[in-house]
């Protein structure tokens, strides 16, 4: 029987600064249907329209479509997590570096599983997309286009609960679980502002941290204690 390697991912994102998808959103966005006087539409324009354009774009940091990966966070096996950076070097090179590692330490001799929480509806697809957008070739190990109980995937999510319902945030399985999560100031929902104010080192060490608590998560499911 062939031995195992766990590859533990997570990405952290960021919304597009494209002027092209932010007109796109804009475009996208109507007046409520209950506004048809031409001077309540200019009103709802001018206070309101602004708002909902960003939180449209915003949105874009969860489509690989649009957004782009500023973070890489990965371990191998119980190794402490690296993370590549996407600050002093482009989205290309972080995805180039990444490819090249699982290159370097995958072999036909392991069976290799990628673990992550919600890697199989978030992480895996949306770095694919962003290989195909900066013309980068997938390694062969990722296991992108493949079902979620592929015996490739470990989703920490889906082992939890399938059910669309009752599916749990990382954060509440670590709760639930006892497993020490990032108690910092920056989570998923501020990744992008504190990107922005250049506190890109903290989004590197948040991301760290949730691939040793989706390890440990998977540890307590899997009975791998």
């Amino acid at each position: 029987m062939s031995n195992q390697m766990l590859i533990t991912i997570d990405l952290e994102t960021l919304p597009s600064a494209s002027p092209y998808v932010r007109q796109m959103c804009a475009d996208r966005i109507r007046p409520p249907g209950t506004m048809s006087k031409p001077e309540t539409i200019a009103k709802w324009e001018a206070e309101a329209k602004g708002a909902l354009i960003d939180e449209a774009v915003a949105k874009t940091g969860l489509d690989g479509t649009y957004g782009s990966i500023a973070v890489i966070g990965f371990a191998f096996g119980d190794e402490p997590p690296q993370t590549l950076v996407a600050d002093e070097r482009s989205e290309y090179d972080v995805l180039m570096a990444f490819m090249e590692m699982m290159h370097e330490r995958c072999t036909a001799r392991e069976r290799v599983i990628f673990c992550g929480h919600n890697i199989h509806g978030f992480d895996l697809p949306f770095m694919f997309k962003r290989c195909v957008v900066n013309k980068v070739r997938p390694s062969p190990w990722l296991p992108f286009g493949q079902r979620a109980y592929s015996a490739q995937i470990a989703d920490t999510m889906l082992m939890w609960d399938d059910n669309r319902e009752r599916r749990i945030s990382l954060k509440n399985l670590c709760a639930v679980l006892g497993v020490t999560s990032s108690k910092g100031e920056i989570d998923g929902s501020n990744v992008a502002a504190a990107w922005a104010a250049g506190k890109c080192q903290d989004v590197a060490d948040y991301c760290a941290d949730d691939v040793i608590a989706t390890r440990e998560c998977y540890k307590r499911i899997a009975f791998k204690d």
